[in-house]
């Protein structure tokens, strides 16, 4: 399997976004998609991760999605996932 288009997440429209352009190039180079939302731990996280994930479904129904919640420092995280 391919690896995954990680997407991270704060809530913002910024990274609704980036999802929406994420569920794009998922689909064009056929990989999943793993969202991921980096913050303290907290009820919050979980809404935004849940959000994003809808949004995603919307656009891509039929490409694999993950999402994961990670207490973190956001900058940090991603860093480690992208590599």
């Amino acid at each position: 399997m391919a690896l995954p288009l990680v997407v991270g997440i704060d809530g913002s429209e910024a990274s609704l976004e980036a999802v929406d352009w994420a569920v794009d190039e998922a689909v064009r180079h056929d990989v999943p998609l793993h969202l991921v939302h980096a913050a303290a731990p907290n009820d919050e996280a979980l809404g935004l991760i849940a959000v994003a994930s809808e949004r995603a479904r919307k656009g891509i129904p039929a490409v694999p999605l993950s999402s994961e919640v990670l207490h973190e420092d956001a900058a940090s995280t991603l860093a480690w996932l992208g590599t």
